[in-house]
C-alpha cells in the first residue's frame, strides 16, 4: 500500500494561469520500492480541438514528437523542486544503506 509523504509540493506556472500546474510527490510502497511522481494538470481544450487531436492521433498524423505544454518556474520554485528531489534521493539512499 502506498503512503503519501509530507513531500507533496504543488507548482504553479509563473504566467499566473492556474491550470498550468503540476504536483510532485513521493511514494513508498512498503516493500523497499520508492517512486518519485510528477503529475501535470492537462490543459483543457475546446471540444472541437480535442476531436481534431483525436482524429490526427487515430490517423497517425500527430507530430512525431507528441503534444507538449510548458510550465514556467521562477528561481524560488526551482529551488523548491530541487529540495524536493534531494529529499527523495536522501530517503532512497537511507533505505538502501540499511
Amino acid at each position: 500500500m502506498s503512503k503519501h509523504s509530507e513531500d507533496r509540493d504543488v507548482f504553479f506556472c509563473d504566467c499566473g494561469y492556474t491550470e498550468h500546474m503540476f504536483i510532485v510527490d513521493h511514494y513508498d510502497w512498503g516493500n523497499g520500492d520508492h517512486e518519485f511522481c510528477i503529475m501535470p494538470l492537462l490543459s483543457p481544450k475546446p471540444l472541437l480541438q480535442r476531436i481534431a487531436y483525436v482524429w490526427h492521433y487515430l490517423t497517425g498524423k500527430q507530430s512525431r514528437n507528441g503534444a507538449f505544454d510548458s510550465i514556467l518556474l521562477d528561481a524560488e520554485d526551482v529551488e523548491r523542486l530541487r529540495d524536493n528531489c534531494d529529499r527523495y534521493l536522501a530517503k532512497v539512499k537511507e533505505q538502501s544503506d540499511d
